[in-house]
């Protein structure tokens, strides 16, 4: 028997270290055995490699200790990335995040990116179609229909029997498969699935009618089919109980998170950027999110004219953010404002500029009247900027006294927030301090934390 130290970590080597056994070099392998002995493990089996702490007994049965079971479980992930396309937002995000992490989480052994079309891909796939810089808002569109599309033909296949794409599926019962944006994954494994919210079903309005009818059948697919349902929020997991009948047993809310990119920073670190794009330190508001109706833009741009017109000449509006569904009269609106000085409409910035035009800003506005999470609000308080908001869905959860809240829809009650913020610099020292003190309260880790805590309680029953 060999003994390894690592952060003061004893370990006895029940049987010696051979890789082959599990495909993976010692510099992956160490770190993960570890990770399950500091979770409160007392033996785990990992391939032909077994261990237990230094001093435990190695024929003690702990089969039936539930806790144990669940820290020494190690699993495959297939997980779904359709929408993981340039520019990324907010489910996008995620997806991206959790293909990026899990694989250094001590019970993930392998991790399958999964694409209905191409099949199974590569990292480095995977990595290219999130940061390619060429996206357009045409080509985010065409990639939604497409999405939307192929969930018919992902129904179709569960019915016939099709040829696999892209390499065959992995199978095992240490396999669990995480669909995360609403659609059951493939194959036959235990499936997690992601509800991010129910908008198709309480504003169906605002979405196409495709969507509404794909989107709202995976959802009823989900609560009949999935072993297990997250949400962002304690909000949106109350609505699957409370509305749509979910066993509160099956729905955990893991949130959601701002990239560590998004952190305050001096002048000098954004002024460059900003100048590229026309702006000046925090002399702008700024709007991130598409272009539709379920961000209330045109409620924003209300408030915003409401501004004395000096306030408005030296706060011009900065909008990020493709064009969405219905959304050509608020584009309208914009480029009068444009035309006289008074906003930018930026659309699609890279993703290492937002975080800098978030510093840059005197204050940002989110005023969407629904949302499962409301991602933009984080990164803006994460960023150090003043920040108001809805009272609407989970932003009151999310955002705490981290942001003004005003009531949505409300263009007064805005326009008096976003007055006060430009014209009062202790109120907004003040709003900028609480939305530091809300935005540490969530980080990616624990999103992927959590969520394979949920992966682990699925594949335990």
């Amino acid at each position: 028997m060999s003994r390894l130290w690592l952060d003061r970590l004893p370990i006895t080597l029940v049987r010696p270290f051979n890789y082959t056994g599990v495909g993976q070099s010692e510099r992956f392998v160490l770190p993960k055995i570890v990770g399950h002995f500091a979770c409160g493990a007392r033996r785990i089996t990992l391939g032909n490699i077994e261990a237990a702490p230094a001093g435990a007994d190695p024929a003690r049965d702990v089969r039936g200790d539930e806790c144990n079971r669940q820290a020494t479980q190690i699993m495959k992930v297939l997980l779904s990335v359709d929408t993981v396309r340039a520019p990324l937002t907010g489910i996008g995000r995620y997806i991206y995040e959790l293909a990026r992490r899990l694989p250094a989480e001590p019970n993930v052994s392998r991790v399958y990116p999964h694409d209905t079309v191409a099949g199974l891909l590569s990292p480095a796939t995977l990595k290219l179609r999130a940061d390619r810089l060429d996206a357009s808002a045409m080509r985010k569109q065409q990639h939604r229909a497409a999405r939307l599309a192929l969930r018919v033909v992902e129904r179709i296949r569960r019915r016939i029997p099709l040829p696999s794409v892209g390499g065959r599926l992995p199978v095992g019962a240490d396999l669990i498969a995480h669909g995360p944006a609403f659609a059951l994954p493939p194959g036959n494994s235990r499936k997690v699935v992601t509800i991010a919210d129910l908008s198709v079903i309480h504003y169906p309005q605002f979405h196409p009618k495709l969507r509404v009818k794909v989107v709202g059948g995976d959802i009823e697919r989900a609560l009949r089919e999935a072993d297990h349902l997250l949400t962002f929020s304690e909000f949106t997991r109350s609505e699957l109980i409370d509305q749509l009948h979910c066993p509160p047993e099956r729905v955990t809310a893991v949130p959601l998170a701002a990239d560590a990119s998004f952190t305050p920073r001096p002048v000098e670190a954004v002024q460059d950027t900003l100048r590229r794009y026309g702006l000046v330190w925090r002399e702008y508001c700024l709007s991130v999110g598409t272009i539709e109706p379920r961000k209330q833009i045109d409620c924003l741009l209300d408030a915003f004219v409401s501004q004395k017109p000096e306030l408005q000449r030296r706060f011009p509006l900065a909008l990020i953010g493709d064009p969405g569904w219905l959304s050509r009269s608020t584009h309208e609106r914009i480029d009068r404002l444009a035309a006289s000085g008074r906003a930018r409409y930026l659309g699609y910035v890279p993703q290492e500029d937002l975080p800098l035009l978030y510093n840059g800003a005197a204050v940002c506005l989110y005023t969407s009247i629904y949302e499962g999470f409301g991602l933009p609000a984080v990164e803006a308080m994460a960023s150090g900027v003043p920040l108001i908001t809805t009272t609407a869905a989970s932003l009151p959860e999310v955002c705490g006294d981290g942001a003004v809240l005003v009531p949505p829809n409300d263009g007064d009650a805005l326009s008096e927030a976003l007055t006060a913020v430009l014209t009062e610099p202790e109120f907004a020292f003040d709003r900028v301090a609480r939305g530091l003190a809300a935005a540490r309260r969530f980080s990616w880790e624990r999103t992927v934390t959590e969520t394979v805590q949920v992966y682990c309680r699925v594949l335990a029953r």
